[in-house]
């Protein structure tokens, strides 16, 4: 399976593994990567990871990473939905795919994916420690 999918994200700039097709995405992390590479105008080519469970399965081991969309750009793992999000709103992915290395922008990325789980877990501890209203239905 290593062999098939190195084959397969060697043979493309940008290859994304999702559930569904690009016309018809069959989860909404799968529809935001497609929408984000077609605002972007980069071709990529898509292979569908509910149609084949070795394949899925497969793909868990090739990038240790265990949920999809997976991306991958010039034959190396990009991401998934996240770091998508966060490289698109940062300009990364646009550079990415014209030509410059993955290694370039990791760091950055990582970066500030990284800042945003911080700002989730900041804001988490704010709302814990708020006192605990019940909810009252209105009416």
């Amino acid at each position: 399976m290593r062999a098939t999918l190195d084959k397969v994200v060697g043979s493309h700039k940008v290859v994304l593994f999702m559930k569904g097709t690009k016309d018809f995405p069959q989860c909404g992390f799968s529809h935001t990567v497609v929408q984000i590479l077609r605002s972007l105008d980069v071709p990529f080519e898509t292979l569908d990871v509910l149609a084949n469970e070795a394949l899925r399965q497969g793909l868990k081991d090739y990038s240790s990473w265990p949920t999809f969309p997976q991306l991958y750009i010039d034959g190396e793992f990009f991401g998934g939905c996240d770091i998508t999000v966060v490289s698109g709103v940062n300009f990364a992915l646009p550079n990415l795919t014209r030509g410059k290395s993955a290694k370039v922008y990791k760091s950055a990325i990582q970066k500030a994916n990284f800042q945003s789980k911080q700002v989730m877990l900041e804001n988490s501890l704010v709302s814990n420690s708020l006192p605990n209203v019940p909810h009252q239905a209105t009416q």
